[in-house]
């Protein structure tokens, strides 16, 4: 038998002789932050959509910043090059990290 990880749909281990009560996960829903709809939550820079706030100007582009923070934090907004304006979601349970131009653990 192989053994994989699939977190965090099922942490759970299972020995030849069934899984180990004490390993069994609670539950194995991932949080999810709340939604913000105010811009300035959280710090200073202010939120994005595409249909609302696009931050995919040409100076932004021109400047080389291409990824900005959404206003729903389990997304990002990603420009492309010719001023296209993209949002995209972050993996389960992740977060954008605008300082970190990443999506990272809560």
């Amino acid at each position: 038998d192989a053994m994989t990880c699939n977190w965090p749909v099922d942490t759970s281990y299972s020995s030849p002789d069934g899984p180990d009560p004490t390993d069994t996960p609670e539950s194995n829903n991932v949080p999810t932050p709340p939604r913000s709809d105010n811009p300035n939550e959280g710090g200073t820079s202010s939120c994005h959509t595409c249909s609302n706030n696009s931050p995919c100007t040409r100076e932004n582009i021109d400047n080389g910043e291409f990824y900005h923070s959404h206003c729903d934090a389990n997304k990002f907004v990603q420009c492309d090059e010719f001023g296209g304006c993209h949002e995209m979601p972050c993996g389960a349970g992740l977060i954008w990290d605008q300082d970190a131009m990443t999506c990272n653990w809560p």
